[in-house]
Parts: structure tokens; sequence; C-alpha cells
């Protein structure tokens, strides 16, 4: 939950405008069907709620990153233009590692 509040408070301090609607998270439970089923249809389920496909994904962690950016890869719609985001200090913040993985 700090995380949510985190995020929310910085956006405001940069006036951003953004819309609550637009924001998803994903659950401990998800994650847990995500890491013990290797069962990512969450992260389709969050990524096929939206009009049309974030240029901006942040993510609570490497976990849900390295799951987004494989789904995204295996239905083609990983594109140069998406930027993704971890709250983790983690090499998928550091490099551009959509390149290589492409």
């Amino acid at each position: 939950m700090d995380r949510y509040y985190g995020f929310i408070q910085c956006m405001q301090d940069n006036d951003y405008s953004y819309n609550e609607t637009n924001i998803k998270w994903v659950s401990t439970d998800d994650i847990m069907q995500i890491r013990h089923n290797n069962d990512t249809s969450i992260i389709r389920k969050i990524l096929n709620s939206y009009m049309s496909l974030p240029t901006i994904l942040i993510c609570g962690n490497d976990e849900i990153a390295y799951s987004t950016i494989m789904h995204l890869k295996n239905t083609k719609q990983l594109t140069d233009d998406i930027r993704i985001f971890t709250f983790d200090n983690s090499l998928i913040n550091s490099y551009n590692l959509l390149g290589d993985i492409h």
C-alpha cells in the first residue's frame, strides 16, 4: 500500500494528470498465481482492459515486470515505444533490456 500512495503522491507533486481508473495493481494473490502456476493470465487481463496498450508500465517488482515483458513479447506487442519500470532496484530499470529480449 505504501508503494501505491508513494506513486500517487509523486504524480501529484509533479503535476502529472492521471486517471486512477487507468492504474491497475497486481495483488499478492495474483503474484502467487503467476509464481506457482506459471500463469500470466492476470497480466493479459490487465493489459486487455485498456482501450490501447499503455506506453508506460510500472510494475511492483521484477517478477511482474518480467511476466509482463514476456507476455508482450509472446503476443508481438513489445515495441520500442513501451517503457517498463519496477519498484525494485533491478537490471530492468538499469538497462534497456527490451532490446535484448526482442
